[in-house]
């Protein structure tokens, strides 16, 4: 089975192929099976394919989801509900907006990154350059016992800040390979712009997912534990869980 978690975008379509067979009231089983070799997508081929063989065998549908490594704990909770309530219909498609809407508020998000990311990097990969070139127009003057322009002194006096962004690029490239933990939540939210970005993000996710609980009636204390759960900071984790309790 697979080990990886679900995406955004994988259960985004998910949604559509399942939205559109509650609709139609159309077999789940072989309306997943066909829609799982239709796509690309691996792991949405995965889940289509999981979930078929669980309603297969007599599953009920979050049963089937449950048994499906990588379904978001959230996801299962609203499909149970759903299914408690005889609401699926209404739930598969406020489910649907939920993860398109986060589908593409991640796509944004690594838009809005993309310069911030190619400055920092660039600027790490020409320091060397920089470096070399300053001391040898350094070199230069000296042998001819003369003083460099004001320009030249300028970059030779930037040398600190030089070395400060280049200790910034090499922490942004560390960012995309150190584990999710509260260390590195931090060292983002103190980045220019790309903290800025980030906290926004994560409050958006998380006030979207709050609203849709609230409007399915889910318990306060259950909606907060539940937006902890997936919650993508730890840091946001926990104030939710201390909130809850």
């Amino acid at each position: 089975m697979e080990s990886r978690s679900i995406g955004s975008e994988a259960l985004s379509r998910f949604n559509e192929h399942l939205t559109a067979l509650v609709e139609s009231d159309l077999p789940l089983a072989e309306g997943l099976r066909v829609a799982g070799r239709e796509s690309s997508d691996r792991r949405l081929r995965h889940l289509c394919d999981e979930t078929a063989a669980g309603l297969d065998s007599g599953e009920s549908l979050s049963v089937a989801l449950s048994r499906v490594a990588g379904v978001p704990r959230l996801y299962l909770s609203m499909i149970r509900a759903g299914e408690k309530g005889g609401d699926l219909t209404g739930i598969v498609r406020q489910l649907e907006d939920y993860y398109r809407s986060m589908a593409l508020l991640t796509a944004r998000l690594r838009t809005a990154l993309v310069y911030p990311c190619f400055v920092l990097v660039m600027a790490a990969l020409f320091l060397p350059v920089y470096a070399y070139a300053i001391s040898e127009f350094r070199s230069f003057y000296e042998s001819l016992n003369a003083t460099m322009p004001t320009l030249s002194n300028l970059f030779v006096r930037s040398g600190p800040s030089g070395a400060l962004a280049l200790s910034a690029a090499i922490i942004c490239l560390l960012l995309m390979v150190l584990p999710r933990s509260r260390l590195r939540e931090l060292i983002v939210d103190l980045l220019p712009v790309i903290g800025t970005v980030m906290r926004k993000a994560r409050a958006a996710r998380t006030s979207r997912l709050l609203g849709m609980l609230l409007a399915r009636e889910v318990p306060l204390t259950e909606a907060l534990d539940l937006a902890a759960d997936v919650s993508e900071s730890p840091r946001s984790a926990e104030a939710l869980r201390r909130i809850g309790d």
